[in-house]
């Protein structure tokens, strides 16, 4: 069909119309048809003056081209541009297509006709706004997310860079990805010396393997460990630091890099230095003790017997007798003096076993005692007693005998060491027993050095009978 004029357009659109209704389609449908071929068809007659419009029917479908025709001054160039429409119709129209010559529409249906178009229209728009008032919605909540997301990340930036720790990130590749300011202060890098570098820089080859051995921990799954070791200041020095290296994963578990925490253990090093330091200043003031007490074991006692002496060297009235025991008490004093020299230096001599030691310490006694005691054995003595009890064991057995000299008025003694799960120590004599003139100071010594070692002390003692004391200290393995 040929267009020529405005009026071709308007009866086209009549025509296209009355077919639609021929069809049985519904006259928005007809609308919708009409109005396309027509707007195409004025666009065409505008651009070259005239214009064809073709139709074809092919069951259920419509399509009309349009294109501009070889008339007026219509650019070649555009002149066969053509415009393809096409419509997919609810059923196969019954009629064949034909643009009947019929009187023009009804202005009236026509309009009813455009009004169902425009409802459907505006049917459309208002879904497609319920959509897009959806999607915006959709789109505030995601925008919302997004920033709080952001908030959150900055946060722990925030945290992280703030913290007294060092704190930084390494690659997959061992580069140093990020480094935070308690890092620069602990170790004098700042992030542009540091970040993109070898976090080799920063281990010295001494830590090299203690920091290889917790990666391939963390690469077989672990997700921190923890250690003290060493870390490279920029200045070249060292620093203790505790380290916690852990894995960076992602969603799918796949290795994405480590992030290292360094605490400086600088001031926990000089904390433990002054516990150790007053841990040794206890053990100075212990021995401190002991020596006191081996003194009044080997000294006030031995100063005591030589003064009983000399009170009895007062009423001696032969010459040769009151010589004989000046040099007695002479001879008390030299020893006194030896045992003196032997405990001040004992702490830097090897001591003898404790048989010898028990041996002599009987031997010695004898001089003072005017008779010497017995000593019986029993048990591997020199190797089940360690020498903090065998020490203990010397001094109980000195205050025992010298205790015998002073009070007991015993003309005969036994002292017995046995060895097997505790060191027993057992002296009895045959002398008046336990009375008045008993010293508890001794006892008490003899008490509190049983108690230290987790042991015991007994005495047993009735007038006339003597006196039995067994101290007891059990050897632990």
């Amino acid at each position: 069909m040929g267009i020529a004029a405005a009026a071709d357009v308007a009866g086209l659109r009549a025509r296209i119309l009355a077919w639609a209704a021929g069809c049985g389609l519904p006259a928005h449908e007809g609308w919708r048809i009409a109005l396309g071929v027509a707007g195409a068809a004025a666009a065409a007659l505008a651009r070259c003056g005239t214009a064809r419009v073709d139709f074809a029917l092919s069951g259920p479908r419509l399509e009309v081209t349009v294109r501009g025709a070889a008339a007026g001054d219509c650019d070649p160039a555009r002149r066969e541009d053509s415009v393809v429409l096409g419509w997919a119709l609810p059923a196969p129209c019954p009629e064949p297509f034909a643009l009947p010559g019929a009187a023009p529409a009804d202005p009236g249906a026509e309009d009813g006709a455009l009004l169902d178009l425009l409802a459907a229209h505006e049917a459309q728009v208002r879904a497609l706004t319920a959509e897009i008032e959806a999607t915006s919605h959709g789109l505030i909540a995601v925008h919302a997310e997004l920033d709080e997301a952001r908030q959150a990340e900055a946060r722990l930036a925030a945290i992280v860079q703030s913290s007294g720790d060092a704190m930084y990130t390494i690659t997959p590749d061992l580069v140093v990805a990020t480094w935070n300011l308690g890092a620069q202060l602990l170790l004098g890098y700042s992030p542009g010396a540091i970040v993109g570098h070898p976090v080799a820089e920063l281990i010295p080859a001494t830590a090299a393997t203690q920091f290889a051995d917790a990666l391939n921990r963390l690469r077989n799954g672990e997700r921190a460990v923890r250690y003290d070791g060493w870390r490279r200041h920029q200045d070249g020095s060292l620093v203790e630091v505790g380290v916690t290296l852990s894995a960076i994963r992602d969603e799918d578990g796949q290795l994405i890099g480590y992030a290292a925490v360094l605490h400086d253990l600088t001031e926990r090093r000089r904390i433990q230095a002054e516990i150790e330091a007053a841990r040794a200043r206890a053990e100075v003031m212990a021995e401190r003790e002991r020596i006191a007490q081996d003194l009044h074991d080997l000294v006030i006692q031995r100063l005591y017997a030589s003064g009983m002496f000399l009170q009895l060297a007062l009423r001696v009235k032969e010459r040769g007798e009151l010589d004989a025991r000046i040099e007695r008490v002479i001879d008390d004093l030299d020893a006194t003096i030896a045992e003196i020299r032997s405990t001040i230096f004992s702490l830097g001599r090897p001591v003898a076993g404790l048989r010898r030691q028990v041996l002599e310490l009987a031997t010695d006694a004898a001089a003072v005692m005017g008779f010497k005691p017995r000593v019986h054995f029993e048990g591997p003595v020199d190797t089940l007693v360690p020498p903090e009890v065998a020490e203990q064991v010397l001094a109980v057995a000195r205050e025992a005998l010298s205790n015998i000299a002073r009070h007991a008025h015993a003309s005969d003694a036994d002292l017995t060491l046995r060895a097997g799960e505790q060191i027993t120590l057992e002296v009895a004599d045959d002398g008046r027993g336990m009375g008045d003139t008993t010293r508890a100071s001794g006892l008490a010594n003899m008490r509190r050095r049983a108690a230290a070692l987790g042991g015991t002390l007994e005495v047993q003692s009735e007038p006339g009978m003597g006196t039995r004391l067994v101290w007891r200290v059990p050897l632990h393995a």
